[in-house]
């Protein structure tokens, strides 16, 4: 069997810090039939020098006239791509070296899988590892957690590229395209993360003015209408809107009573609703479910006593004094490192 090519997606904006890094990793991949496909989005700094300091035949550089936007400039790139798959790697991440060939052995292996992510280590922008992050691995873990929060790293993901061709990413969707694509592909392929760390996800200082933040969580509440109209649960608009706030972990939105008796209830409901379809793992929303009512008290600080006596520790009993007590080792972990 012929190995098949892929096709790396890299849009770039302004990242002369880190693109030289970003572009050795793939450079360096362990797989040899790949093509490296560039699009520059209108840097104005050393970017796109960088970029044509390499001679390397592999390197297919493309240049934007003027600043199109991540979303738009993902969506050349997969235009561009001519391999039977694309692995999206941003500017500023970095692949390590067996990630192509891991890839393309669990995908060739089982044409089912439209695409898979990975494990993938987070690192700050000295290349100092910061966290180790595990993500649901199965098909069913993975379409349970979609309900809730992406669990993919972009820069982890290889896709079909026939199938990212017919749905490109919604640029309406800008922000969250990720999320979005990942969901939709869902409820009608089968998806998996490899349980190999083969991915750096770089955080580097740039934060999220309150502009963006507050566009996220519109497109977020967007989402979030589609996923309970899909699974077909009724709501009320004041279920909605503890759902969302609940689900984009807002949870600075349950400060009183009221707010926290209704989530009890909603998850109560959900859970219920969830475990009747036979679709999804119940486990994993367990997890879900107690682990951010615990974060809900933590962020907070109000109605300490709640955060025990509720019907969902009498549901789930000592599971939830597991994950309990897990959260509680986790912060005193970080608190006496940091001391």
């Amino acid at each position: 069997m012929d190995s098949p090519l892929v096709s790396v997606a890299m849009p770039v904006y302004n990242a002369e810090k880190y693109i030289m890094q970003a572009i050795d990793s793939v450079l360096g991949q362990s797989y040899p039939h790949f093509e490296l496909v560039i699009v520059n989005d209108g840097s104005t700094d050393r970017s796109k020098e960088i970029i044509h300091s390499y001679s390397d035949k592999r390197i297919r550089f493309y240049d934007n006239e003027v600043n199109l936007g991540i979303t738009k400039t993902r969506n050349k790139c997969i235009q561009y791509a001519t391999g039977k798959y694309i692995a999206v790697l941003d500017n500023d991440d970095i692949a390590l070296p067996f990630r192509l060939e891991k890839q393309v052995e669990f995908l060739e292996s089982d044409f089912d899988y439209a695409l898979c992510g990975s494990f993938y280590e987070v690192i700050d922008g000295d290349d100092r590892l910061i966290n180790k992050i595990k993500v649901p691995v199965t098909d069913k873990e993975i379409k349970t957690y979609l309900l809730f929060e992406n669990c993919y790293c972009n820069s982890s993901v290889m896709i079909q590229s026939k199938l990212l061709k017919e749905r490109p990413y919604i640029e309406s969707f800008n922000m969250i395209e990720d999320y979005y694509f990942l969901y939709t592909v869902s409820k009608s392929k089968k998806l998996s993360n490899l349980p190999i760390f083969a991915t750096q996800y770089r955080v580097h200082g740039k934060n999220t003015s309150i502009e963006k933040l507050e566009g996220m969580r519109t497109l977020r509440k967007k989402m979030d209408v589609m996923i309970l109209n899909d699974l077909g649960i009724r709501y009320s608009e004041d279920e909605f809107a503890i759902h969302t706030h609940f689900a984009s972990g807002n949870f600075e939105f349950f400060n009183d009573s009221t707010s926290i008796n209704k989530l009890e209830s909603w998850l109560i409901k959900l859970y219920q609703y969830l475990e009747s379809t036979q679709k999804y793992d119940m486990k994993l929303v367990e997890k879900i479910f107690i682990k951010r009512w615990i974060l809900v008290f933590n962020r907070t600080k109000t109605l300490s006593g709640k955060i025990i006596f509720n019907k969902l520790f009498q549901k789930f009993h000592l599971k939830y004094m597991g994950y309990f007590l897990e959260l509680a080792f986790e912060k005193y972990s970080k608190i006496k490192s940091a001391s």
